[in-house]
């Protein structure tokens, strides 16, 4: 076993290290290809690049574990509509978003991964508010909209709507029904 130790080494052409290269700092000013694994001495101790001198890319073929990631950048996948944030048995905790949140489906389900649990949706401060698609309840006639408690205040439609079940009129009279037609106010449907 042959030892090579300088207090300082440095070469324009390339070096080979084929045991094990012990050094307390690298400057690297080019590539460097290594055929084995690149494990620091110890657990949780150095970095890899720093604040001010970081490294441009990184690429890995597979998976990458980390304690913990902050960008100061946009977050995108390698390709449109492929890949996942999270599993269904793997999710990530909580997500939060200052701005809009772009999807083509939203599905609310249990932490057990399946829809047959019912869960609640809060949602605060919508402002300007659009759904551009059908709101649809799954399974039929299971949900509500609202509750005895926490009500909507009024409800707009300008085709059908089509009502399953009984409709609950408050007290009124004839002259002034509970529920009335916008074009014709003192006709409609009241308790009496």
């Amino acid at each position: 076993m042959s030892y090579f130790t300088t207090s300082k080494f440095t070469s324009t052409d390339a070096l080979t290290v084929t045991g094990t290269l012990t050094a307390g700092a690298i400057t690297l000013l080019g590539l460097m290809l290594f055929s084995g694994n690149l494990i620091p001495n110890t657990n949780n101790t150095y970095d890899v690049g720093s604040a001010v001198s970081s490294t441009r890319s990184v690429y890995a073929s597979s998976t990458v574990h980390a304690g913990g990631v902050t960008s100061t950048g946009d977050v995108n996948p390698f390709a449109n509509n492929t890949y996942d944030l999270g599993e269904w048995n793997k999710a990530w905790k909580d997500v939060y978003s200052s701005g809009t949140v772009y999807g083509t489906s939203l599905i609310w389900t249990s932490a057990t991964g399946t829809n047959t649990t019912s869960t609640n949706l809060f949602v605060t401060n919508f402002q300007a508010t659009n759904v551009l698609s059908n709101l649809v309840a799954t399974p039929n006639n299971t949900y509500d909209l609202g509750s005895s408690a926490l009500s909507w205040k009024n409800i707009y439609a300008s085709g059908t709507s089509y009502l399953g079940g009984q409709i609950l009129a408050g007290a009124g009279t004839a002259a002034t029904p509970e529920y009335s037609f916008r074009d014709d106010p003192d006709t409609g449907i009241y308790r009496s």
